[in-house]
């Protein structure tokens, strides 16, 4: 009796010669196109991490002038402004880590407006609402750029990424 050995006849025949390398073709392959997609993935949340720095800045920035003492300037005529170095700093303070990687490109700008509770309007000047009490909108805008660290031709090199906070304070 005479059994044969499956394994000796496909060699005999030659069939396993030719799917030799294929598997690892296909694993170079896979591997790769596996790691691109884990590096977009990090470089994805690595931008939206920045981009929600860049929000809370911008909510910072307001917040410091919702704060006493030194929210707002006031001027020889009794007009007030928002004290925009104390607003950047709080800005700057909120986002260290984008502020970090590229500070001369973070900025912010501020403006504000007035108005009176009782509907009347205001020239944020003290002492315009005579029979009630002054609203200030404060508006902060945050701007940086943000450099991946893979570039795309066809995405460019640097995205800009905003932030917008308005907020009703009292001064």
């Amino acid at each position: 009796m005479h059994f044969r050995q499956p394994c000796v006849d496909i060699i005999k025949r030659g069939d396993l010669r030719k799917d030799a390398g294929q598997a690892l073709v296909e694993t170079a392959l896979s591997f790769s196109v596996i790691i691109l997609l884990l590096l977009g993935a990090v470089e994805l949340g690595s931008m939206a991490y920045a981009a929600i720095e860049m929000a809370n800045a911008a909510r910072a920035a307001p917040q410091f002038a919702c704060m006493g003492g030194g929210s707002f300037i006031s001027n020889a005529n009794g007009q007030l402004s928002p004290n925009t170095a104390g607003m950047l700093n709080a800005a700057e303070a909120d986002a260290p880590q984008v502020y970090n990687l590229n500070p001369s490109a973070f900025t912010l700008s501020a403006s504000m407006t007035c108005k009176c509770a009782n509907g009347g309007t205001s020239t944020c000047t003290e002492g315009d609402c005579v029979d009630s009490f002054m609203l200030v909108t404060v508006t902060a805008q945050t701007q940086t750029t943000f450099k991946p660290l893979i570039h795309l031709s066809s995405l460019g090199p640097t995205f800009t990424l905003n932030g917008q906070s308005v907020q009703e304070v009292l001064p």
